[in-house]
């Protein structure tokens, strides 16, 4: 196997556009090789095609005309900025790729987890917001001492939130 085969095998279209800063929309994206305002490239397990433009090609052939290089220059970006250690005529370890396959699993259903506590903690933010405006509307009645109390408990409870946020928004840029 050589090494262009063992890269197809190591890693998807997905991963070199999300390693490269692309945007996805589900399998799609604004193509970066035209003035691309709406997603018109679609991405497939190895492979791209733009229906604005009309470029295509394999990830490998993505990162030579991303970064403008020959192809074993594309492989060798490729092979460093994913440290997939691969080197010339040594023998494949399937084991190895397997382990990125896991790898990568692992770090996307980590990112999808992170995600969900994320939008928890907003929404549980945004319910927090909400008891405290209406009691801030609610201040000039009699018990106001008591209103104020509870408005400044719902401020610490959303401070502690966006402390939170802070953290899962941290873990989530470290996977990436």
């Amino acid at each position: 196997m050589n090494k262009k085969e063992e890269i197809l095998l190591s890693l998807t279209m997905e991963d070199i556009l999300k390693k490269y800063g692309i945007k996805l929309k589900r399998t799609m994206f604004c193509c970066p090789f035209h003035n691309d305002k709406t997603p018109s490239a679609k991405f497939f397990d190895t492979s791209f095609h733009c229906f604005g433009c009309g470029k295509n090609g394999d990830l490998i052939q993505f990162v030579q005309d991303y970064f403008h290089l020959d192809f074993k220059e594309a492989m060798e970006k490729i092979n460093q900025d994913f440290n997939l250690g691969l080197e010339k005529d040594y023998k494949v370890d399937y084991n190895k790729i397997q382990k990125i396959r896991n790898e990568r699993l692992q770090k996307q259903i980590r990112e999808k987890n992170l995600n969900k506590e994320f939008v928890l903690y907003c929404k549980k933010r945004w319910e927090y917001e909400n008891k405290q405006d209406k009691i801030s509307k609610e201040i000039n009645c009699k018990n106001w001492e008591e209103k104020v109390g509870e408005q400044l408990t719902y401020r610490d409870l959303i401070a502690g939130i966006d402390e939170k946020l802070d953290i899962i928004n941290n873990k989530i840029l470290d996977l990436k």
